[in-house]
Parts: C-alpha cells; structure tokens; sequence
C-alpha cells in the first residue's frame, strides 16, 4: 500500500507542475496500479491496485467528471461519456484539499454505465458487448483510460489525465509432477518411495505475452484420511509446508523430513504463487494451483475387481459428427486440458492411437482403463492405457507391399462394370416407383459426372462403388409399388455411401504429400511392428512437454484417394487378469481368419455373401479400405468354424485424423475381441 500511496502522489505533484503552465482551475491525477480488474467496477478501485484518481483545485468549485475507457491493442475499441450529459451529483472541491475519488464517484464520469449517455467506436456498440453476468467485464488487451472536468456552465476545468494498463490473466501454477489428472475419482498416482521426492509445477504464464513476472510460492501437503474426498482433504491440517520458495522445482528429502510421507497413505499436493513486484495481470484462482492427489507407496486400489464396468454400447456414440473427434483433437493441439465426457473422450482417445471406432474397441479401452468406466467426465490430457499387439514379421509384410500395388492400380474390369451398373440403373428410372425417381435420378447425374475419372481410381475403390450398385440394381429391379420408410431409407443410405466412397478423386492426395510418391502409392518404411499402442502418450505438437509423441511407423501404404491400409488385430480377455487383455497368443494370430463388408451390404442370414475374407489369418493381416465408411468385421475360427458377433467398424475418425496429420498419426488400426 505504501508503494501505491507513492506512485499517486508522485503522479499527483507532477501533474500540478504541469498544469502550472495552463489555465485550469482544477488538476486530475490518474495513476493505473496492476493488477487491474478486468470487470470495470472493480477496476475502478481505491485499494491497493487498480484505477486510482486523485483531483484538486485552485478554489471552491462544483465539477463533473468525464471519462473514456480505449482499448488500444487488439481490435480496439473506445467508450466515453457523452460531453454534453452531466450525471449527478459530481464533486465538490474546496481551495487547496485534494479529493481522492471513491468507485461511485469515478462511475459517475461513465455514466453509471448507462449506454443512453455513453458513445462508443470501434469493435463494439454498447456496455452489452462486455457484459458476463451482471458484471462488465473488459476483454484482454492494452487500454488508456482518461479523465477529465467540467464546471456547472460547460466549461472544460481541468487538464485531460490518462493512465496505461494491461488487462491480463495468469495462469495458476500448474503440477507436472507428480501428477494424477483425472478430475473425479481419481486412480491415483503411485509414488514409489525414494529421497528425495520431486515435485515440480509450471510457473504462472501470461495470457497475453507479457512476461509474468518473478514469483514466490507456497507448497503444501495434507493427508487424505479414509473416507474422504480430494476436497474433504483440503479441510485438514497440513502435514508439510514451504514458504517462500522462488524455484518452480522442490525437493522433499525423505530422510531428513522422515515422518512427513508414511507408505501406503494419500496425500493432496498444493503450491500458490504470489508475485513479487506488480504484475501485470491477475493469477487464477488466486494463485493456487488445481489440487493434485498422490499415493506414496503400495500398489493401486484400482484393479477391475473394484468396478462395475457397464456394458460398451453404455458408451457408444453412433454418430460420427456428435463424437467430436476432430474438435477434441483441435482443442489439445490447442493445449487445453479441458474436461471432455467420457463417451467423447473414448472416442477420442481410440481415434489418437489410430484405432477405429467399434464397440470391441471400447470394451478393449475399457478393460485397460477401468477407473475411467463410471465417470462422467474425464480432462482432455488424461493418459490412457493400451495394450502392445503383436509384431509383423518382413516377409509378411513384403507380401502385403506386393497386395497392395495390384491393388491401388486401376482394374479395366471394375471400370467395364461401373459403366454396365450405371447403363443399366439409367434404364431403370421410366419403371421406379415416383418417390425413387428423384433419388435415383440425382445419383445417376452425379454419376455421370465421374465417368470421366473412374478409369483412373483405384481397382479396390471402384470395386466397392460397384458392390454398393449392384445392391442398389437389385433394390431397383425389385420396386413393385411406392416404397415404404424403411425402403426409402436404405435407397438414401445406398447413395449416400457411392458419394462418399468417390468422395475424393484418385489425385486428391495432397495431404499425403509428405510421404515418398512411387507409381502413385505413399510408402514409409521406418519400421515393421505394431506398436501404436506402445504407451499412453499423446502426439502433441509445439514440442509441449506435458505429451509424449510415441507415434513409431509401420511400414504403411496409402494411396487411391481416400484407400487406408488398416491392420488389424484380435484380443480377448484374460480370465487370470480380466483387465489386462491378451494380444499376442499363438490362437490369435493363427487361427480366426478376418472378414468384412460395408455395413449396409451385410447379409445378416448369410453373412458370407459379398463379403471380403483374408487370405491370411490374423493377428497381424492389413486391409486396404476406403476410410471414408463403415463396414461390418467378423471372425471366423479356422478350427470350429465358429464365427464372432460382427461389429459396425467406423473409420472415419482416424481418417480424418489421418487426413489431417499424416505422418505424425499413428497408423490405422482395427481390433475385433473373440472368445
């Protein structure tokens, strides 16, 4: 306080010299002391920071004050009173005394933020642009604010005095370790005993550039008694406390401090900053950081046996649009750790590893993370576990590589069929029933304008578009009568796969130009194992040392417009450890052989009809499929026949994610569950 009450009145005195030199009969001195509250009431402050306005004069007079807020950086903006309106009361001076205005008084000179007296310019049009609440609350950037007076018969009293700040929120320290960020419940992170134990944190950042600032901390340890919560803890006596420490960095040496952590117990970790100097900006949360929870030794309550894990399609988002898997990824590139709900951040989580969307994929996610299985959110940045899945041996996969060329080069004998189905089709449309006529119509027009191209795609891609028109022939020769709901619905879908299926043409590889182009196929051989589910990092981008990039290459393919390679690979669950799955058994990847279909070409009473089989066997095969739909995957056991319940395997998530990362994904991948 004592430095504030020097800044106004060194502010104060040089003001008076200035205005020594002018006519003026009354001098205002305005002083900004940061922080400054970024909600303009309290902004306007007689404490210790803010807006502080001395004003004094050189005889007895009755003034009102006028004042103007301007943002100068970014977009700026400008409110003032309206010259012409004089708000009651306004201020009284006596010769000589200098008043120090209260907040009432300096809302007066804004009109008591009334928009009817106020004039705006720039960015917004009235106090409504900035209101949170009941409250206004001021955008981050750079301002000016001025003030000045006026007698009782309009005369400008006093000289124009103005103030510079920042407006600017700080981040509270954040932990990075040890760290446990999943936000309810938590499975908590496991300390192992050692001396000394480390704790670290981010120090407070500025949101708008500026540096922070130095800072002092606070760090402090409570225990966690049984029964109780994370916050319930924060109730208790601490059981360790450092002050005033300036690192970012501390280290709890175990053996002097020999009492202080007891193996086997929980404890809660908090630090809080306080600034040293004026800063620029408010920190959050009053500058204590989230409360982070540890188990100092001991191994993890959190086994499958403590949960009732529901069912996976508890979990299952059918929609691809309202899984938000592309706006979840665009909020971690953008680093914030937000909390996400838990269906959305397994969908999420699956697409990160490459794994496309299915129920087995869930059940898979969940049988590995069962601590997340009744919650209803979980952050963004929370580390998920995965299994490793077995490798690929060099010649299986030189064998694949061989597959794969036959199959990205344009087959004349699909094209000779694209043209009879579409032929065929246009002869159709005098006999459909009137509400397939427009349908129908609209696709052999879209059609139409691909022929041109279809000798270019892909045999494999083209082969696909003509398994979707051969059903749609066979519908069509069929409709007797105006089709019902349910006919007019799977007509719709039919058409809707053909446009996605050529969605992108052949050349349409531009987001793949990172990878070596050889007789139109991408390769990149950095290495043979399928290893995306190495361990449960996340690839994030900026070199941020919160994620781990793991993201370790196959030798992958990709080419043909929107043709992926995807692996795929068997799991079942383990009857000594239920929440730990097995990949890599012998079975698994020598005895089910793979098969698979678009979704709505699947037969359900004989389900091998159209169907593609693997020749190989799992665990370790690779299909080329068009990443833009949905197909159905089954298994079949070699040596009972048996077949698994066939799953709809969505794989526009992790093409999409593909499309938009390419190299820096990781590979596609497909996992079924057999029994």
């Amino acid at each position: 306080m004592q430095s504030v009450n020097k800044t106004i009145a060194l502010t104060f005195i040089l003001s008076i010299v200035v205005c020594r030199l002018c006519i003026a009969q009354v001098v205002i001195s305005t002083a900004a002391v940061p922080p400054v509250n970024p909600y303009i009431n309290q902004a306007l402050s007689t404490t210790s920071s803010g807006i502080h306005v001395a004003i004094t004069s050189t005889e007895t007079i009755h003034v009102f004050l006028y004042g103007s807020l301007e943002r100068l950086l970014p977009d700026p903006f400008k409110i003032e009173l309206d010259s012409a309106a004089q708000i009651l009361p306004g201020v009284n001076l006596v010769t000589g005394v200098t008043k120090f205005l209260d907040v009432n008084l300096l809302e007066e000179a804004f009109a008591n933020f009334n928009d009817g007296n106020l004039n705006f310019t720039g960015k917004i049009n009235s106090l409504a642009d900035l209101q949170e609440g009941p409250n206004y609350k001021l955008p981050e950037g750079y301002y000016k604010i001025c003030f000045f007076a006026k007698s009782d018969d309009g005369r400008t009293v006093s000289n124009l005095s103005c103030a510079f700040f920042y407006i600017c929120s700080v981040t509270a320290p954040q932990f990075t370790q040890p760290v446990n960020n999943l936000v309810a419940n938590p499975s908590i992170t496991i300390v192992q005993p050692t001396s000394p134990v480390i704790f670290s944190w981010l120090p407070p950042q500025s949101s708008c550039g500026l540096q922070a600032g130095m800072f002092n901390y606070n760090f402090e340890l409570r225990e966690i008694l049984d029964g109780q919560t994370i916050t319930d803890a924060l109730n208790n006596p601490y059981v360790f406390r450092k002050t005033g420490l300036t690192s970012s960095i501390f280290s709890l040496d175990t053996n002097l401090y020999q009492h202080v952590l007891e193996f086997g117990k929980k404890y809660i970790m908090q630090v809080a900053a306080t600034a040293i100097g004026n800063l620029q900006g408010t920190i959050e949360n009053n500058g204590y950081s989230r409360v982070e929870a540890f188990q100092y030794g001991g191994s993890s309550n959190f086994i499958a046996g403590a949960y009732d894990i529901p069912p996976p399609d508890t979990f299952y988002i059918p929609s691809f649009e309202e899984r938000k898997t592309d706006f979840w990824d665009d909020m971690l590139s953008a680093g914030k750790d937000t909390l996400v709900p838990i269906e959305e951040y397994i969908a999420f989580a699956l697409m990160e590893k490459g794994v496309a969307y299915n129920l087995d994929a869930i059940e898979l996610f969940l049988s590995m993370n069962p601590e997340l299985a009744n919650q209803k959110a979980v952050k963004l940045g929370y580390i998920a576990k995965f299994p490793d899945f077995p490798t690929t041996s060099a010649a299986e996969m030189e064998k694949f590589n061989i597959e794969h060329r036959r199959d990205l080069e344009p087959d004349s004998a699909q094209f000779i069929k694209f043209n009879q189905y579409l032929n065929e089709l246009t002869g159709l449309t005098q006999q459909l029933p009137a509400n397939a006529v427009e349908p129908i119509n609209e696709l052999i027009n879209y059609l139409n304008t691909l022929k041109g191209q279809t000798n270019a795609y892909s045999g494999t891609l083209l082969g696909y578009i003509n398994e979707v028109l051969s059903e749609l022939l066979y519908d069509a020769r069929n409709y007797s009568r105006t089709l019902n709901t349910a006919e007019i619905n799977k007509l719709q879908s039919l058409v809707s796969i053909v446009k996605d299926l050529s969605v992108e043409s052949p050349s349409d590889n531009s987001f793949l130009n990172h990878f070596p182009l050889e007789n139109n196929l991408q390769v990149s051989n950095e290495r043979t194992t399928h290893s995306l589910f190495h361990n449960a990092g996340y690839i994030y981008r900026d070199n941020n040392t919160i994620y781990q990039q793991v993201a370790e290459k196959e030798n992958f393919f990709q080419g043909g417009g929107q043709l992926v390679t995807f692996g795929v690979s068997l799991w079942r669950s383990s009857k000594e450890q239920p929440y730990k799955p097995v990949t890599n058994t012998p079975d698994l990847m020598e005895t089910y052989r793979i098969s698979y279909i678009l979704s709505e070409l699947y037969n359900h009473k004989n389900p091998e009809i159209g169907s593609h089989s693997s020749s190989d066997l799992a665990s370790t095969i690779q299909c080329l499929l068009p990443g833009n739909a949905k197909f159905k995957f089954w298994a079949r056991n070699a040596l009972n026949g048996k077949l698994t319940n066939p799953q709809d395997v969505d794989l526009r998530d992790v093409y999409n994610n593909f499309k938009k990362k390419g190299s820096n994904s990781n590979n596609p991948f497909i996992v079924l569950k057999v029994e």
